[in-house]
């Protein structure tokens, strides 16, 4: 929900959206619990979900924890996925819905309940595991090529 227009549509739209002090003092008028945050072209941020947190083997959820060690990360509101925030850059948003990772870059709104699972409250520069996350879960591009045409005899 906008804390200018107080409805959830067109959140896409720059003029809908505000800073951080500004959504907090918002959100007292708009009967919401929480905040989400935007993705645009226009920032330096990544937001790794990693969904379906039961469904996942407990190393893996280890090993996507300690390679963003660093920066900030908090459960989602369903509690049962998982945010990852970091500076860096990919060529566009994925969601690989087998593996339960989603990685995006802009036109994203990522609701928000400030549950941090560790001290981390920085978001940093993740840029070379960012880029080793999207290489393994982002689809393969497939070369395609012109069909062999027959000729007639």
């Amino acid at each position: 929900i906008s804390p200018i227009t107080y409805k959830s549509n067109e959140w896409n739209k720059s003029e809908n959206q505000v800073d951080f002090d500004t959504a907090l003092s918002g959100i007292k008028n708009s009967d919401c619990d929480g905040l989400s945050f935007v993705l645009t072209d226009n920032d330096p941020y990544i937001c790794i979900d990693v969904d379906k947190l039961s469904d996942l083997e407990s190393e893996k959820i280890a090993n996507v924890l300690n390679d963003f060690n660093a920066t900030y990360k908090e459960m989602s509101v369903s509690k049962n996925g998982l945010h990852i925030f970091a500076k860096g850059n990919i060529s566009k948003s994925i969601n690989n819905q087998n593996e339960h990772i989603e990685i995006y870059k802009s036109n994203k709104c990522i609701a928000m309940k400030g549950n941090s699972i560790d001290e981390q409250k920085e978001i940093v520069d993740m840029s070379e595991m960012i880029k080793k996350y999207y290489d393994k879960y982002a689809p393969r591009e497939i070369e395609r090529t012109k069909p062999f045409q027959y000729k007639a005899f």
